[in-house]
């Protein structure tokens, strides 16, 4: 993959180019594919090759074989030799030397709107580290950013002594950082929230994720802990003074909202594809009607795996709340136990399911909260997936993942539903 880069000083309006002759171009390089929002590698390659020290701000560009990346630059600007130039991004020398093929990523980059979402900006990085200062009190920090995108921008802060993360999350996820706070020891230790933006600290842990853990008793712990949210949040012990978005199995798939989806769903697949999920509906309106009535609703993660689950010193910590809703408890689950087949076998799964479903036998019988446990799991993709249509994907103007989403729900939808 080619990343190009649109590396700018906007105090000193200063972009680099490289000279090679009579021609300049932009700096880039080539590398392996990586998550969009993923920014490491687009930092560490100009520390390495240019001594510079950057802040990714956005992807302005992407395909299959190309992104282009706009780059704020945080030192200096270094001198000049005749490969690198300086030059302010509208002069007409180098617009006019640019090589032809990389004008059109300059001409989008001075035709482009600045983002409506403040991590995507100019000083956003700035902001961030006087912010953690005053809450650390600590003069030594090592700042690296690690990930930016719509969804969040994250952070890793380490000290002399400790590692910290910040994290900031749009409207849409704006319960994450108080969802995570109330959660106490389930999660890892959170110093500050900072209200304003959404933004929030958390203690880093020294573990390994869940999901390359092959010790049978870190799922069981995962689990456990999981059911102990939930009935907590039941039990009225939690979350009481947060505004966590509360989407009822019922309603989600209601006739409305199914409606909706699918016309939103149409727009997104092949015919063939959408007259298949279409002809599902009345299986999928049948099966949410023989959910036990009993079962109260509770907290879901909304995207509990392996890899939003750190084992430190045997325990495990639940991350990353952005999902979260209030809802069917057993949805969070599923695609652990998914795993749990993977990784050990459909005998440990099994084990592992009797375990979790020990925890809400007052609602129901080892039969019925088994049965009600694979109702789950047929309404799981089409659950999540309506969730995407109608809440998720109309927050955001780029959804850069939403092709993989839809894809991979609908793939499961129709596995269920034949």
């Amino acid at each position: 993959m080619n990343i190009q880069m649109l590396l700018y000083n906007p105090t000193k309006d200063r972009m680099l180019f490289m000279k090679e002759k009579t021609q300049v171009s932009i700096p880039s390089f080539i590398t392996k594919p990586f998550h969009i929002a993923e920014t490491k590698i687009i930092n560490d390659y100009l520390l390495n090759e240019y001594q510079l020290q950057t802040n990714v701000v956005r992807c302005l560009d992407q395909n299959p074989n190309q992104r282009v990346y706009e780059v704020e630059l945080l030192t200096p600007i270094f001198r000049e030799d005749r490969h690198l130039v300086w030059s302010p991004p509208t002069c007409q020398e180098n617009r006019t030397l640019l090589a032809q093929d990389q004008q059109w990523i300059l001409n989008l980059w001075l035709t482009s709107q600045t983002s409506n979402v403040q991590w995507m900006q100019y000083g956003w990085r700035e902001s961030v580290e006087d912010w953690i200062r005053q809450i650390l009190m600590e003069t030594k920090l090592e700042i690296t950013q690690i990930r930016n995108w719509e969804k969040c921008s994250l952070y890793q802060v380490e000290t002399e002594k400790d590692c910290y993360y910040i994290k900031a999350v749009p409207e849409l996820f704006k319960h994450e950082p108080f969802v995570h706070l109330q959660l106490g020891d389930y999660t890892p230790q959170i110093f500050s929230i900072h209200k304003d933006v959404s933004m929030y600290v958390m203690k880093g842990l020294k573990g390994t994720l869940l999901g390359f853990s092959r010790q049978f008793n870190h799922w069981q712990e995962t689990v456990s802990r999981m059911a102990s949210v939930q009935k907590r949040y039941i039990s009225g012990d939690l979350l009481t003074q947060v505004e966590v978005p509360v989407r009822p199995l019922t309603e989600v798939l209601s006739e409305q909202s199914l409606f909706i989806a699918m016309q939103m769903l149409e727009k997104e697949i092949p015919l063939n594809e959408y007259q298949l999920i279409s002809s599902t509906i009345p299986e999928v309106q049948a099966t949410v009607r023989t959910l036990l009535r009993e079962m109260p609703l509770s907290l879901d993660h909304g995207d509990l795996f392996g890899g939003n689950v750190i084992v430190e010193q045997s325990i495990p910590y639940i991350i990353d709340w952005s999902d979260s809703s209030i809802t069917h408890p057993f949805l969070s689950v599923v695609q652990l136990f998914n795993e749990v087949t993977s990784f050990f076998s459909e005998a440990a799964a099994e084990e592992l399911l009797y375990y979790y479903l020990d925890f809400w036998t007052e609602y129901g019988s080892e039969s019925q909260l088994k049965e009600e446990f694979h109702t789950i799991k047929k309404l799981e993709p089409v659950f999540y997936l309506i969730v995407h249509l109608l809440y998720i994907f109309p927050a955001f103007t780029e959804n850069v993942e939403k092709d993989r989403i839809v894809r991979e729900y609908c793939v499961q939808w129709t596995t269920h539903f034949q």
